[in-house]
């Protein structure tokens, strides 16, 4: 019989919702949004991409990203930088201040992290992780 309370895809959106809630509910204290928190930190990892790179890392769509780093270029925290071969492609660079965001936000993050991890082992989320994503697979070759 089916119980929806053992639904993991119910569990599993229903977490994934409040973390995304938590977290935001916290970056906002930087005046930083979820995604806005990814640029940063995908900057601080591969400064000089472009943003059809970032948008691939971010998992949308070039143009729906375009529309955030304008208002990151105009807060200060991004530049774009013409590359050098082909005039059409702008490369994405963080900031002094954007890079000062972006490590005080990861400092958030971390911190999350490490809350909702409480009482877990290293073991059992690598497990979680796995299954996850066996279960993704599994949907996903259907």
């Amino acid at each position: 019989m089916f119980r929806i309370e053992e639904c993991l895809s119910l569990i599993t959106r229903n977490s994934s919702k409040i973390f995304y809630n938590v977290l935001s509910s916290r970056l906002k204290e930087k005046d930083v949004g979820l995604s806005e928190w990814m640029v940063l930190y995908y900057l601080s990892l591969n400064g000089g991409i472009t943003q059809t790179e970032l948008a691939n890392n971010l998992s949308v769509t070039a143009p729906s990203l375009g529309r955030q780093l304008s208002t990151m270029e105009d807060d200060g925290l991004i530049t774009r930088s013409i590359h050098d071969d082909d005039l059409r492609i702008r490369k994405l660079y963080l900031t002094k201040k954007g890079s000062k965001l972006g490590k005080e936000c990861n400092d958030i993050v971390i911190q999350f992290k490490n809350d909702i991890s409480k009482g877990i082992t290293q073991k059992e989320l690598e497990q979680m992780r796995i299954t996850l994503d066996k279960m993704v697979d599994n949907v996903i070759t259907e």
